[in-house]
């Protein structure tokens, strides 16, 4: 006999997370993260909204697929959600890889660039994330800081964390950061206590659920080895972080480049891209 637990797999794992944000049914409450983050209007996201292929552009045959979280279309922007469960310089780095690459693939052969369209990327980010404040929107901006360099640009980032630490001293929690609190518990119960009396929030929690359901991990067995399967991946992860620092180096060096025919400052290449300006004053000598 199959053993019902509450505990479930978080929507933070990834997994999950594509299964639950690239359901159809989600898209009243994913139109509504968007908004309140960007400041987007609703309805526009709304109207607009359209999935498509993860999978970046190549730039030639023998390029491996890079796969992003979750692509959205509008009439004139393209969103990008990437759950970032850890934070860490390889992280922010390939993040801004997926940002440039997404700019890139909007633009179709024989168009010019200012027919590309905004970008904005929305980092989920989990432990390990500087931010002092639940979102954060960062340009491209000269030296000075006065001009932005490049308006098709633009990230937010949003710390998963104050709103779990909110949720924890029993503070009040508005709309979004209880969808950002429901991202990441494991309670089943918890996730209907959190979304009662809230349509919205009750078909978000329910779709969560139904993923676990769907991918096998809502009974205790399958969810301890969905756990033991996360935490080697992790392991993984770390155990050949060396060779993938290599690959992300060479990635942040062409970006660098594009940014340095742009004439961008140092400082702003430097923050992009996790290059140090004495390794971007040998990419510009060069």
């Amino acid at each position: 006999m199959v053993n019902k637990v509450k505990e479930i797999g978080k929507a933070t794992y990834d997994s999950i997370f594509k299964k639950v944000f690239s359901s159809k049914e989600n898209r009243k409450i994913i139109s509504y993260l968007i908004s309140n983050i960007t400041k987007i209007n609703y309805s526009y996201i709304y109207e607009n909204f359209k999935y498509v292929n993860t999978e970046l552009l190549k730039k030639k045959y023998s390029d491996k697929g890079k796969v992003t979280d979750l692509i959205i279309y509008l009439k004139e922007e393209i969103i990008n959600i990437e759950m970032n469960k850890y934070v860490s310089k390889g992280t922010r780095i390939k993040n801004n890889v997926y940002h440039h690459s997404l700019s890139a693939s909007s633009i179709k052969k024989g168009e010019k660039y200012n027919k590309a369209k905004k970008v904005i990327q929305i980092n989920l980010d989990g432990k390990g994330s500087k931010i002092k404040k639940l979102i954060h929107e960062s340009k491209m901006r000269d030296k000075e800081g006065v001009y932005i360099t490049d308006n098709n640009y633009i990230t937010y980032h949003v710390n998963l964390e104050i709103a779990l630490k909110k949720w924890y001293n029993k503070e009040k929690l508005t709309r979004l950061e209880k969808i950002l609190v429901m991202m990441q518990l494991n309670d089943k119960e918890k996730l209907k206590e959190i979304a009662k009396g809230d349509e919205m929030l009750m078909v978000f929690g329910k779709s969560i659920e139904q993923a676990n359901e769907e991918i096998g991990v809502y009974d205790k067995e399958a969810a301890d080895e969905f756990v033991r399967q996360i935490d080697i991946a992790d392991a993984e992860e770390k155990g050949t972080k060396r060779g993938l620092r290599k690959g992300i180096a060479q990635k942040a060096k062409e970006i660098a480049k594009n940014m340095l025919k742009k004439n961008m400052p140092l400082e702003d290449i430097s923050e992009l891209t996790g290059l140090n300006q004495k390794e971007i004053s040998k990419l510009a000598d060069n």
